[in-house]
């Protein structure tokens, strides 16, 4: 359940060229944030397990999405950092 005082407020994203809103963040009532900081904990706990070709395996993975897509992160670089698209990518 959301608290009074976080009711309807939000982060808001701007690109800091033309100040338009890029995205919206509902703020985390101090329950939600306890529990995602617990999530977390937990996740971390487990990660720190994984051998190195797992951790390798993944980042490569990270990688491999993220040239498969320049323009969608490009956009989103450009509208977030408010550079040209083609520092972007």
């Amino acid at each position: 359940m959301q608290s009074q005082s976080q009711a309807g407020r939000a982060f808001q994203s701007r690109n800091p060229f033309t100040n338009k809103v890029v995205a919206e963040f509902p703020f985390l009532t101090n329950d939600e944030l306890s529990q995602q900081i617990q999530r977390s904990w937990d996740a971390f706990k487990s990660y720190r397990q994984t051998d190195i070709a797992t951790r390798r395996e993944k980042l490569l993975k990270l990688a491999s999405l993220i040239d498969e897509n320049p323009e969608k992160y490009g956009q989103i670089i450009t509208e977030e950092m408010g550079k040209p698209f083609t520092a972007a990518v």
